[in-house]
């Protein structure tokens, strides 16, 4: 592979998804992926370590005894 050349999965239909350099970011288990051009990895990676220590602040107050019916402020929201 060199850069510009064109990566292509194995698809129903296959086609372009990514170059060479670009990010193809997956979830595990793979449900899908998304191609992030290189001009925004650092600002995506950025987001996907916000999401994850945001996700993982939440696992710790459920693991606490935090019921996600006030984590998410409903409980505040239906009592007023």
């Amino acid at each position: 592979m060199r850069p510009g050349e064109v990566v292509v999965l194995t698809m129903p239909e296959p086609r372009p998804v990514a170059l060479l350099g670009d990010l193809l970011a997956t979830q595990a288990p793979v449900r899908g992926a998304v191609a992030v051009p290189a001009a925004d990895v650092e600002r995506t990676v950025t987001a996907v370590r916000e999401r994850l220590a945001k996700e993982a602040g939440l696992r710790a107050r459920w693991r606490a005894g935090e019921l996600s019916y006030d984590v998410y402020g409903m409980r505040a929201e239906d009592e007023s």
